[in-house]
C-alpha cells in the first residue's frame, strides 16, 4: 500500500509540474556588462506584447543609461539603443528600487532596435509604429557600475499588463530554472520511485 502510494505522488508530481502554468512566452531582457574599466555594453532581445498599455506620444531618442533625477537622486532612464524616435507607453510597474541612480552616462554607440525604460516614471519606450515581434539592440556606454550605483548580480524586472516582463540584468545574475529543468527533475521522481518500489516487491 505504500509502495503503491508513493507511486501515485510520484506520478502527480510528474504532472503537476509539466502542467503548471509556465512563464510567458513574451519578454525582454537586458544583459548589462561591465566589458572595461570605463565601458559598459547593453545587449537586449526578446518580444513584448503591449495590450493594456496607454500610448503616451511620440518622442526623439533619449541618450542616457541611468540619468539623474535632481530632486529625488533616483536613477531615471535605461535605454538600449539610443537611434531613431521611439513610442512611449505607461502603465508598467516596477521593482521598488529604481534601477540606477548614479551619474548619467551617455551612450557612445548602438545599433538594432530602439527599446527603453524609464524607471522614475515607469515608462516603457519602443521603436516607432512597433506593435509585436522580436526586438533585438545592443549599445556600448561610458561609465561603470559604481558610478551608476549598480551591484554585479542584481535583477530589475519590470512588469506589463500583458503578463510580458523587461527585466534588467546587471553582471552575472543566476539563471531561473526552465520549465524543462523541472519536467526532467519530476521523471527523475518518477524513475526513482520505481527503483523503490522494485526493491520493496
Amino acid at each position: 500500500m505504500k509502495t503503491n502510494n508513493l507511486m501515485l505522488f510520484s506520478f502527480a508530481a510528474v504532472v503537476g509540474l509539466c502542467f503548471a502554468p509556465m512563464s510567458h512566452a513574451f519578454s525582454y531582457t537586458v544583459d548589462l556588462q561591465q566589458t572595461a574599466p570605463n565601458k559598459i555594453t547593453a545587449t537586449g532581445s526578446g518580444s513584448l506584447d503591449l495590450a493594456g498599455l496607454t500610448f503616451a506620444g511620440t518622442s526623439s531618442t533619449v541618450d542616457l543609461i541611468a540619468g539623474e533625477n535632481t530632486a529625488s537622486n533616483t536613477g531615471e532612464y535605461f535605454l538600449s539603443t539610443g537611434s531613431g524616435s521611439y513610442d512611449e507607453y505607461t502603465g508598467i510597474t516596477g521593482t521598488a528600487a529604481d534601477f540606477g541612480g548614479g551619474t548619467a552616462s551617455e551612450i557612445g554607440t548602438g545599433s538594432g532596435d530602439f527599446v527603453g525604460i524609464n524607471t522614475f516614471s515607469d515608462d516603457l519606450f519602443v521603436p516607432t509604429g512597433y506593435t509585436g515581434g522580436t526586438l533585438n539592440s545592443s549599445a556600448t556606454f561610458t561609465g561603470d557600475f559604481g558610478t551608476l550605483r549598480l551591484v554585479d548580480g542584481t535583477s530589475f524586472t519590470y512588469n506589463l499588463p500583458s503578463g510580458d516582463t523587461f527585466t534588467i540584468d546587471v553582471g552575472n545574475v543566476a539563471a531561473t530554472p526552465e520549465p524543462g529543468s523541472l519536467v526532467l527533475l519530476g521523471t527523475g521522481l518518477l524513475g526513482f520511485a520505481g527503483v523503490v518500489r522494485r526493491r520493496l516487491s
